[in-house]
């Protein structure tokens, strides 16, 4: 089954990304009808927000990685703990 994406929310509201992306926001000026009208395209397609894509486009996906060499070795999980920790206190 197919996401539903912002394009297709702006192409079944007849209006731009940008405008979609603006109601989504509550950032920019949209009139009121256009903003129901959004909405309401918003609801019968059933959209969710792709936060994985949404946090990529702002390049700010905030996700690390870390690749071990044997999960099992009871040294890696208390290196990735102490990274993880490392990481929440520092926001990353």
């Amino acid at each position: 089954m197919k996401s539903i994406t912002i394009r297709d929310v702006a192409k079944a509201a007849g209006v731009s990304v940008a405008t979609v992306s603006y109601v989504l926001n509550n950032s920019g000026r949209v009139g009121r009808p256009t903003r129901r009208a959004v909405l309401s395209v918003v609801r019968n397609l059933d959209y969710v927000a792709n936060l994985n894509a949404r946090n990529l486009a702002k390049n700010a996906s905030q996700t690390l990685g870390m690749i071990v060499s044997d999960i099992e070795n009871p040294f890696f999980p208390e290196v990735i703990k102490g990274f993880e920790q490392r990481a929440r206190e520092q926001e990353l």
